[in-house]
């Protein structure tokens, strides 16, 4: 049983070596089309999608309405505890915290650190792994008053906070896997099945879980070596010390860029996190400039939309709008952002077809 298992692991392992070099290889082989939807058109047809499936707004509608109306879990003692701990650091005379500079600093930490105490529901957690649309993670929306102000439930030590973060973390992967899941089926399918999306919901959230895992380690050990390197030479040159960290910003949003589809793939394509990456890759590779200006829309649209959020005000009927209509937009986005990255992987799969076809007939 032992020589079976060593075999099965032996063929799979070699399985995930050819999957990923078919699409290293796409990486170096496949050219831009001619024709390819564009930022407008991808956009057009993720609203026409979602208007035929209306239903896959309701995990954002139910999320928003839970922190609108439902019990908010408060960091707020917490939060106090560090506010202290900062009081003492800064009062410390082993410290020296005594320049103008430094004081400054410390007072503005000290008052992010009490306006996240006061104004942060750790529920919002909920939403945020997958980034399911949601306004209110965002707003310090008060519960209606015939609600009484709504229940308030306080963290209050650090050891607690850490465990409601984590389990919070991991149930906000699984919700948004279950949000994510639906609307891959309907991108890749053309309908959804929610029992289905439920099923594999555990599948893809510890998926998500093992690329933030290997990304947060990569970015540890790459960052912090380079944050060493650029603040000693920000010592001895200030000028070069900023052009370096000009150029690491640079640098940053380039991988962000090329990553920016890693999502989806996890998704539309149910690849492991690796093999997603390489996707995601594959599909800015292929059109890079219409990459770049669908992530500058996505990024305008979604900067913009609070804005008009808060100005229609805090009413009842105000919040509901808000929440519907970001509910839509929001959601809208992702399916683009879907359809944008299977129009793409599909023309890279069919490409490698043809020219598997071709080897095999020249043989």
């Amino acid at each position: 049983m032992f020589a079976e298992r060593v075999k099965c692991d032996t063929i799979a392992s070699e399985e995930q070596q050819k999957e990923l070099s078919s699409v290293v290889n796409a990486l170096q082989g496949v050219s831009a089309p001619a024709r390819l939807p564009g930022v407008i058109d991808t956009l057009s047809t993720g609203y026409r999608t979602l208007n035929r499936h209306l239903y896959l707004l309701l995990v954002p509608i139910v999320l928003d309405v839970f922190y609108w109306l439902g019990p908010r879990l408060s960091v707020g003692p917490v939060a106090r505890q560090i506010v202290q701990t900062l009081e003492q650091m800064r009062t410390s005379p082993t410290l020296g915290v005594t320049t103008p500079q430094t004081t400054q600093s410390f007072e503005t930490v000290k008052t992010m650190v009490e306006n996240m105490g006061e104004t942060v529901n750790l529920f919002s957690m909920l939403s945020s792994p997958l980034s399911i649309p949601s306004v209110l993670v965002s707003r310090d929306l008060k519960a209606p008053s015939w609600l009484g102000g709504g229940m308030v439930v306080t963290v209050a030590t650090p050891a607690q906070f850490l465990g409601a973060f984590v389990l919070l973390f991991v149930l906000g992967a699984i919700v948004g896997a279950v949000y994510l899941g639906l609307v891959a089926q309907v991108v890749r399918d053309g309908r959804g099945h929610l029992i289905a999306a439920i099923r594999r919901a555990g599948l893809y959230a510890s998926r998500y879980i093992v690329l933030v895992v290997g990304l947060l380690m990569a970015a540890i050990m790459m960052g912090l070596p380079l944050a060493l390197l650029i603040g000693l030479i920000t010592l001895l040159s200030p000028l070069l010390g900023t052009l370096l960290m000009v150029v690491m910003w640079a640098g940053l949003l380039w991988l962000y860029l090329y990553a920016f589809f890693t999502i989806d793939a996890l998704f539309v394509s149910d690849a492991r996190p690796l093999m997603a990456i390489l996707k995601s890759i594959t599909v800015v590779r292929l059109s890079t400039s219409s990459a770049m200006g669908f992530l500058l829309a996505i990024v305008v649209i979604s900067l913009g939309m609070p804005y008009v959020w808060s100005a229609l005000g805090g009413s009842e009927i105000a919040t509901l709008v808000s929440i519907l209509g970001n509910a839509y937009i929001g959601t809208g986005l992702t399916v683009a952002s879907m359809i944008f990255y299977r129009d793409r992987i599909r023309l890279i799969v069919s490409n490698q077809m043809t020219i598997q076809r071709r080897e095999d007939s020249a043989l």
